[in-house]
């Protein structure tokens, strides 16, 4: 387990994630291992086969989004999984949950006010350089070759997160998986700001549409949110 997640509250995630949303969405922050609120029944079927990690995962999640939830006037909701392992938001609502080993993240909001929203939570280590062009387009590798090469790796491990993002915000909307490759990450280092732009028609979609984002590091961890307005 990452050794700041392991030794401090997770405060500062909360913070850091709270600061990348707009106003109107909520967000929760949860530790698996210390998240004592067990899933609801309609949950269950989701971690009938699963590992003891998984089942602490899918239930500190399930935690930190009904949370997310009770802060928009909507406690205590279950959020059961579709066939396709996407979870089930109650209606009128769009969410994300996100987690990685000692932290788990959601954020929710009406979808009168989001029309799509992703957030993704990953360890800020580096990448390994066999995966960049799993990853990135010709301009992102172009772009992580002319950075200084120290940088490199945590700067691919960013755009993987923020394709993440842009993945669970868009996969409400159009229901079919796309790779890496349909989507571009622009990063802009001195705002903390990301930009997610669509490299290929996706659904509703069209190639050249984007969606703004937003990156933090805080307590070893890099954080991504993406958010399409309503």
């Amino acid at each position: 387990m990452n050794a700041a997640l392991q030794s401090a509250p997770l405060a500062g995630v909360a913070e850091a994630l709270r600061a990348l949303l707009p106003d109107g969405v909520a967000c929760a922050v949860r530790r698996p291992e210390t998240c004592t609120a067990p899933p609801q029944p309609e949950e269950m079927a989701a971690i009938a086969r699963a590992s003891p990690s998984r089942r602490m995962e899918f239930a500190a999640g399930r935690a930190a989004a009904r949370a997310a939830l009770a802060q928009i006037g909507m406690p205590g909701r279950a959020i059961p999984q579709a066939t396709d392992r996407a979870p089930v938001w109650p209606e009128g609502v769009v969410g994300s949950i996100a987690h990685c080993s000692g932290c788990c993240l959601a954020a929710a909001a009406p979808s009168a006010r989001v029309r799509a929203l992703g957030v993704d939570v990953e360890p800020a280590t580096p990448l390994a350089a066999d995966l960049f062009e799993l990853i990135c387009t010709p301009r992102e590798l172009a772009e992580l070759q002319a950075m200084p090469q120290a940088g490199r790796a945590i700067r691919a491990k960013l755009v993987f997160s923020a394709k993440e993002s842009a993945f669970k915000a868009l996969y409400p909307l159009i229901r079919h998986h796309f790779g890496f490759e349909a989507v571009e990450v622009s990063v802009n280092a001195a705002t903390g700001r990301c930009t997610a732009t669509i490299l290929r028609p996706l659904g509703r979609f069209r190639a050249g549409d984007r969606i703004s984002g937003a990156y933090a590091f805080a307590q070893g961890l890099i954080i991504t949110t993406m958010v399409l307005d309503a």
